[in-house]
Formats: C-alpha cells, structure tokens, sequence
C-alpha cells in the first residue's frame, strides 16, 4: 500500500515516527526525564503539544517570526487548563506568526525542572533558532518569564507587561504578595528576569510607575537604555494589558514593539487618552484614596458619575468619605510615604478598604548612608558583586544593599542628569529601608563612576535624609594610571581613550583629577562635610583578608566569613593584549558583543600571561617623576587618616626591574601567529554555534 502512495509515504512514514518518538517522550516525563517531539532546524510547518504534566506546549505554525507566550497566574484560577488559549493568541494568530503557548496548570512562576528541561531540548534542537525573529511575552507572572526565559533565543525581543523581576524571597522579601509563588524552587535556572532580559535584543517594560511595587521591580532591570526599554502607564494597574486594551490601542503599541519601533516618547503619545476610560479612571481613585488625597478621589470619581454611570465610582466616592471621616478621628501617624508615590497594596473597587488608623511605627534614628565611589581600578567590580550577593546577610546585619543591583550607576545617574534630586532619592531609599522585616541601621550605594565627576554637589541632598560616609580606595597613582590604560583599551566605553596610545595616555594624565587623592578628600568634604571620608589603601599587605574584607571593615563589618563569593573580577589584559585590543573598533559593538568581543580577547591574553612577563609599563626615571606630583598630597593624608609617614608601603619598581613597552611585533607573521590567529580561533569558539 506504502508503495502505491508514492511521495506521499515519506510523509506517512516521518509522521509515524514522530508519533513513536512522542510516546516514548510521554515515559520519559512521567520519569522525570524528557524527550520532546524532534523538530527540524527550521521552523515547523504542522502544529504540536507536548503535554508535561503540570505544563503544556502547545504551537501554532505561521511565518518565520515566533512568538513565545507565557500565562499570568489569574489565568489558571479562572479558565479550565485544558480548553484555554495561549494569552494572547487570537491577536497574534491574526497577526500571522507562529506561536507557542506555555501553559501551567497552576501560578508555579514556571519552576517546573522538566518544563525548563524541555524547553532547553527545543534550544538545543536548534527550534528557536529556525525563525528569523523570536519574540518573548507575557503580563505579571508571564512577564517575569518573558524576560527570564530570553537567553533560550539570544537577541529576541521580550515584549514584559507588568514583569516581575523574581519573587525569590531571598531578593524580593520586600513584595509581600505570590505568597504561594515564594515556597518554590528559586534555585532553578531562569529565576531572574532582570539577569535574564540581557540576553535579549530589546526588553520592553511595561507597567505602572505609580504602584509602587511594580516600580520596584522595574528599577531592578535597570535604568533605560538602548536595549532596556521602559514604558510607563501612570494609574494603569497591575494589569497595564487590560488597560491598554480598553483604551483600544493594545493592537497597536503591541505591532510597534514587536518591530521594535516604539520608544518611550511614542508610547507616552500613544496612551494619552487613558483619561476617557473607566478602568484608569477607577485605579486613579483608589490610588488618591491611598495616598489621602481624598478630594482628588472625589473629583474623578463626579466627573466619572457622569460619564459611566452604571460602574461603581458612587461606591469609590464613599469609600473617599468613608477614609477621610476614619482618618479625622484617629492619632495622626507621621507620612511614611513620599507624596507622588502610592501604597504598596493598591486594592480592587470590590476588597478596597480604608486605610488603617493605626499610628505607624516609628522611623528608626537617622541612618548612616556609606557612599562607595571607588576609585576604579580597586576591586569595586568584586565589591559590588559581593555585596549584591549577599543582601540577606548584609540585612541580618543592618545593612541594606537597595535596588536589587550589583552597581548603583542608575540612580547616580539620574541625580547627575537633573531627572531626581538627591533629597528625593535618599527619601525613596530610605522608605525600602522602612518596608524591610528587620530594623535598617545602615545603607550602602556603590558606584565608582562618581568618582570621575568633578563636582559632587549635585549629591549634596543625600545629607537630608542619611548621615553620609565617603567610602574610597586609594591605589599607587602610578600603578593606577597603568591598570586604567589598558582598561580603558579593553572596555572601550570612552572615544577619547579607547584608542589611545601608552605615550599619549600619560602625558593626559592630569585630565584624572580624582587621583589626586587629597584634592579629591578636600572636595567632598566641602558638600558632605569635615571627617565624611573613609579612605583605605589599595595594597595587599594593608587589606587583611583581602579588598572585600577590607571594604567591609570600613562599614563596620568586620566578620564576612559567611558572606557566598560572588567572583566579578575585572582583570586587565597584558601590554601586549592591550596594544593589539587598542586597534580594534570594539567601541562600534552594541554591549551584548562588545562583552562577548572583551571575554574573547581575554581567552587570548590568558594563554600570553602563561609565559610570564611584567604588567609594569612605565620606565623607572618616569615613574619618579609622576610620585613626585603627588607626594606631597599622599604625605598629607598618611598623618592624617593613618598616623604615618607614607600612605604608600610598597617600594617602588627599582630601575633594574624590567617594563613592558605596548607594543605589537616587528614581523607581520609573528603578529598573525601570536595574537590574530588565537583571537580569530577564539571568536570561531564563542560564536560558531550561535550563528
């Protein structure tokens, strides 16, 4: 029979096998081992499910862009498992590209091991990477995931409505809400969205910038940038979906973003109208309510009487007189909130309450906020990591490290940039402070990049709030100028220096004001006072257990023998490297491949340094010559803060101790074999299976 069917059998035949495969897959689960449907290098042409017990795929072919939806966590409480529809499958079905639904049958934040199991079977199978365009989405729960989920197809675009960053209680204790989703398994991969979403080409954020808790999560991703979109819908909900949707522009901004054409300035234009209907309306009400601006509440809730009068304003509207009335008659409580910002726990129309008249505690004395501003060059990298890493043990202790990243880069930035004042930062920071389960005595924000501004008043504000204490490293001004060279070579974030050669480097070293330590010292004290500064020097036999201890003892903490390592070393090439890195354009790359450039150019210099040689760079006579620019500044500060006679105790290089000059070899054959051909070899490794 097989052979009167003709061409026909083949497709019989592949079509009888998949099936096989299929069942034996089905075992396989039930052992907790997973073999899913094989699928071509190619996008699929014929639609699949593969059932997981507690989780279902399900796709949906169409053209070569592919959209990955994942569910929120109402959607399993309110629509049988079996019968519902990817979130958001009409629309992009419509839309004519294919689809894979990620069902879960209950809100497990999608900690199942054979899902995250099968879904890497699918990566590694080559499925994602048979679609030109492989899109992320999903709103709350489903949005964590959207962004958590990116690295299965680098360079795909997470479309995050409402995301979550994780709701790990290790670092989201704060987020007293997915009180079922914090018993999970939060050391499975994919349990950070922020982590994840670098991996992707473009991550829109889209959410409520007046609840609070979303906010939260959303500064966790970090500030807005190039590949971090954040698109704000003031009064907007928990479910920013719903509301773009009744505002009937959803269709559209979802088209924008998936072409990765929109842009915070059109989104902002695009939701203009929000005004005129019911959903925000209500939200902005209850956030008045919230927040005691109860004539506000009343406002919206008349003008929306009039508009729609069958909803439920009227009963909002009592609520507002109702709160008023309860707070009249109660202790007044001092204003733990910033006003602009709402509470945490905004509620719906039907469970809303009012607020509760119970004076709150009391704020804890004035805190002490420790400034680290580097220097660079001293191990901030290993720091920052450190201390991120370990956020719960810092709090145990007193100490919150806030923001939930490893560098405070943002938020300086945005005091810089004139966007926040330094008072309403430290305000805000200070309110996380409040909210966590045990008493904050100290906060600690660390940014080494401060350190290479000029003027720090901008910062002044911080003083309103917090006890303010410099914390700085002060390395060898001339092994410092060595290390910041080849840095500066290898990152490639500066057009004035990525290309610059050792020569000129030096004699534009007075451009680095902020190596001039005791200048620097006298600055800050000017905005934050005599006797902020905490200064400790750079050299090993004056950092005891090392620069995190050290750091660690100027804060006050002088035990960390329980603190995880957290790596983050930053470690600059060698001359040689660095001569050859210094002539490429890695300043061109986006972020994503020029980190991907710099671990390549490590790969090769790592085989370099096996053959010894010297990091030491400038000759002896002119290594004298720049100490002496700053001894005088150095002996100063030695009295001072140490009670010495020299802050530096290493000797310097003595001139019979050898230097390397940067430099490239003479023959053009020694230069392809040494350092073209191991860095051409190197890429080939890093980026053949990616391609």
């Amino acid at each position: 029979m097989l052979e009167r069917l003709g061409p026909l059998r083949f497709a019989f035949i592949r079509r009888l096998h998949r099936l096989s495969v299929w069942a034996r897959a089905q075992k396989r689960a039930a052992r907790g081992r997973v073999l899913p449907v094989k699928l071509p290098s190619t996008h699929p042409n014929e639609p699949f499910q593969i059932d997981l017990g507690n989780h279902r795929l399900q796709y949906h072919p169409g053209n070569t862009t592919l959209v990955v939806s994942f569910e929120n966590a109402d959607r399993p409480e309110e629509e049988p498992y079996g019968t519902r529809k990817a979130w958001g499958e009409k629309f992009y079905r419509g839309e004519g590209v294919s689809l894979l639904g990620v069902f879960t049958r209950t809100a497990d934040w999608y900690r199942g091991k054979t899902l995250i199991a099968t879904l890497e079977a699918l990566r590694d199978r080559g499925f994602f990477k048979g679609f030109d365009h492989v899109i992320m989405v999903g709103g709350s729960m489903g949005g964590f995931a959207a962004a958590a989920f990116a690295p299965l197809a680098p360079g795909c675009t997470v479309l995050s409505f409402s995301p979550q960053a994780t709701i790990d209680p290790a670092r989201a204790g704060w987020d007293k809400r997915f009180a079922q989703g914090k018993t999970l398994d939060w050391s499975l991969p994919y349990g950070d969205a922020p982590q994840g979403a670098k991996s992707a080409g473009r991550c829109y954020l889209i959410y409520d910038n007046l609840l609070r808790l979303d906010l939260r999560h959303a500064r966790m991703f970090g500030p807005s940038n190039d590949q971090i979109i954040h698109l704000k819908l003031p009064a907007g909900g928990h479910g920013v979906a719903p509301t773009l949707a009744q505002m009937g522009v959803i269709k559209d901004i979802s088209r924008a973003m998936m072409a990765r054409n929109m842009t915070a300035a059109q989104f902002s234009k695009a939701i203009r109208g929000r005004h005129k209907v019911p959903r925000y309306r209500r939200m902005l009400a209850l956030y008045a309510i919230n927040r005691a601006h109860f004539e506000l509440a009343r406002r919206v809730c008349d003008s929306s009487i009039k508009i729609f009068p069958n909803l439920d304003f009227k009963a909002i509207r009592a609520k507002a007189d109702q709160a008023q009335a309860a707070r009249a008659v109660a202790a007044p409580k001092p204003a733990s909130h910033r006003p602009g910002i709402p509470t945490d726990n905004i509620t719906t129309p039907q469970t809303a309450q009012a607020p509760q008249t119970a004076p709150a505690m009391p704020r804890p004395a004035r805190r002490t906020l420790y400034l680290h501003l580097g220097v660079h060059r001293t191990a901030t990298t290993n720091i920052q990591a450190t201390l991120f890493r370990n956020w719960p043990a810092l709090l145990q202790r007193g100490y919150l490290y806030p923001l939930g990243v490893e560098r405070h880069i943002g938020l300086i930035n945005t005091i810089f940039a004139g966007d926040r004042t330094a008072s309403d930062a430290a305000r805000d920071i200070n309110d996380r402070a409040d909210a966590q389960p045990s008493p904050v005595h100290s906060l600690i924000l660390s940014d080494e990049d401060i350190s290479m501004r000029r003027d720090l008043s901008p910062l002044r504000g911080l003083s309103d709030v917090f006890d303010v204490k410099v914390v700085m490293a002060l390395r060898r001004q001339d092994l410092w100028l060595e290390s910041w060279w080849a840095q500066n070579v290898k990152g490639q974030w500066d057009h004035r220096l990525c290309h610059i050669r050792w020569e000129d480097f030096l004699r534009e070293r007075a451009q680095f004001h902020w190596i001039d330590y005791k200048a620097y010292i006298d600055h800050i004290e000017t905005v934050f006072g005599t006797g902020c500064v905490i200064p400790y020097v750079f050299e090993r036999d004056q950092m005891p257990g090392g620069p995190v201890a050290t750091f660690c003892r100027q804060v006050g903490i002088d035990d960390i023998s329980d603190f995880k390592t957290a790596g983050g070393k930053n470690i600059s090439l060698t001359p040689e490297m660095s001569e050859f890195v210094r002539h490429l354009p890695y300043i061109n790359a986006s972020m994503k491949y020029r980190l991907a450039l710099i671990e390549v150019a490590e790969v090769v210099d790592r085989q370099i340094r096996i053959e010894g040689g010297t990091s030491l760079m400038i000759p002896y006579a002119l290594r004298q010559k720049i100490m002496a620019g700053y001894d005088a500044g150095n002996t100063l500060l030695a009295q001072r803060f140490f009670g010495e006679k020299t802050l530096f105790k290493d000797p310097l290089p003595g001139p019979d101790v050898p230097v390397t000059m940067p430099h490239l070899p003479e023959d053009p054959e020694r230069v392809m074999q040494r350092l073209v051909t191991p860095f051409v070899q190197a890429l080939i490794d890093r980026f053949d299976d990616k391609i």
